[in-house]
């Protein structure tokens, strides 16, 4: 089971509403639970999708979207190994909400987990809207 998912920029948590960009990096990070232990969790995944820019300031369709694996391992800005909080740093900005070039729009971000027979948990999901 997958609970508390954040959007962190500069150690505070991004909900809602983003009106300002900032050059520092989006760290991702999900609580996950598992009734066999962590032992049995293949994989976290975040999926993002993003708007695309447009010429007039706002956003239009044709963003982008993806996966990315999110780590409890002690690297991709994980401090505590093997918590069970898993953590996705974005050190180049290409998924996050509040980069200084980040388009105007609805952002939304969708973790789960997977385990070792396949079978995939609850979805948690954030959207923020970048005015």
């Amino acid at each position: 089971m997958v609970t508390d998912p954040q959007v962190l920029v500069g150690g505070m948590p991004v909900e809602g509403l983003v009106s300002r960009g900032t050059d520092q990096a989006s760290l991702f990070r999900i609580h996950v639970q598992a009734p066999g232990g962590l032992a049995t969790i293949r994989r976290v995944v975040l999926q993002y999708s993003q708007p695309g820019p447009n010429h007039h300031g706002g956003s239009m369709m044709g963003g982008s979207s993806g996966t990315v694996l999110c780590y409890d391992d002690g690297t991709h800005g994980d401090d505590i190994p093997g918590d069970g909080i898993y953590h996705y740093m974005d050190p180049e900005d290409q998924i996050g909400c509040h980069g200084l070039n980040a388009p105007q729009g609805n952002y939304q971000y969708v973790f789960w987990c997977e385990d070792v027979l396949g079978q995939k948990s609850n979805t948690a999901t954030v959207t923020i809207v970048r005015q």
